[in-house]
């Protein structure tokens, strides 16, 4: 079985470097390829890849890939190159020893795709929260609840941290919509094309994921948070956003048809009303009425923590940064 990992990568060099040494250490060198794409990195990423990870197959983008186009990309290299599974893993995750070789067992056994369970390790208050598993509703997408080592458990989607694709689905629904799809939203617009086709999904729940920073800027409180509106505004039409209109457009439309279209202005229109209270109460006021029930408010402090350690070349908590 010849088995490719592909591994998206822009200017955190620190996050990627940490990735692959992790990597390194569970020894699936020894029969899988790792290809990065570097979609138009500034900090040196390419640099340390070449000089530190000489048997990394490195690709390039111009910065207009984002996370989708260089899945795709990667995995176009690696199906010319006689792939029969292809691997995602995002860099900002942790790889246990063992769990490359069984999600690509699992995805050649039932043809299909076979995700990691992730989970976040929220060290400040010593709990663990897994990521639940996707399912398709008229509505929209429901999230199932999802413990560690309950077995097989079918899914029509599924977030793309580490995930394995075996060749039988490029052959039969083809590639990540790169384009149409640029970031948010990539990762479960596939399972969801997959699971409509017929095709496998599965969540494989003795292989654990560890994501280590799980809570973007995009994904603080609108109403609660430090982001000004202004700003708030101009993110939600980069296509780095699960807002950016032209995404969330085809992929409502593609999965919901008309009823998902109907859905499509109601995030616009919330954060209009947002942008009045915000205008009209001070931030002192409305973090005293609303910040205790804000999950996005109470779990920014552990993320940023995370992210702010590995950024500084720090490491991870729990981990040895020479690993």
């Amino acid at each position: 079985m010849k088995t490719f990992i592909v591994i998206p990568a822009h200017n955190r060099k620190n996050i990627t470097r940490f990735c692959l040494r992790n990597l390194y250490s569970t020894g699936v060198l020894e029969h899988t390829s790792i290809v990065v794409v570097d979609d138009g990195s500034k900090d040196g990423t390419s640099e340390i890849i070449r000089n530190e990870f000489p048997e990394v197959i490195l690709l390039h983008g111009d910065g207009s890939l984002y996370w989708t186009g260089a899945i795709e990309e990667g995995m176009r290299y690696a199906m010319n190159h006689g792939a029969d599974c292809v691997v995602w893993l995002n860099d900002d995750s942790r790889v246990e020893r063992g769990s490359i070789e069984r999600l690509a067992q699992v995805a050649i056994e039932t043809g299909g795709i076979a995700s990691a369970l992730g989970y976040v390790d929220m060290h400040t208050i010593g709990k663990k929260w897994f990521f639940p598993a996707l399912q398709k509703t008229p509505q929209g997408v429901e999230h199932q609840d999802v413990l560690p080592n309950t077995g097989l458990i079918r899914t029509d989607s599924f977030r793309g941290n580490l995930v394995a694709v075996s060749r039988n689905v490029v052959d039969r629904i083809g590639y990540p919509s790169g384009r149409s799809i640029p970031h948010v939203a990539g990762d479960s617009d596939y399972g969801l094309r997959a699971s409509a086709a017929g095709v496998p999904c599965h969540l494989v729940t003795d292989v654990l994921l560890e994501e280590l920073s799980t809570v973007r800027a995009d994904n603080q409180s609108w109403l609660l948070g430090e982001i000004p509106m202004l700003r708030l505004w101009k993110d939600i039409f980069s296509k780095r956003s699960s807002f950016y209109p032209p995404m969330r457009w085809i992929y409502l439309g593609r999965h919901w048809g008309w009823r998902g279209l109907r859905q499509f202005p109601l995030p616009y229109l919330k954060l209009a009303a947002i942008t009045l209270i915000r205008l009209l109460i001070p931030r002192p006021l409305i973090l005293s009425l609303y910040g205790g029930r804000s999950y996005a408010w109470n779990t920014t402090a552990w993320s940023r923590s995370v992210t702010r350690d590995i950024l500084a070349g720090g490491g991870v908590p729990g981990t040895n940064k020479d690993q």
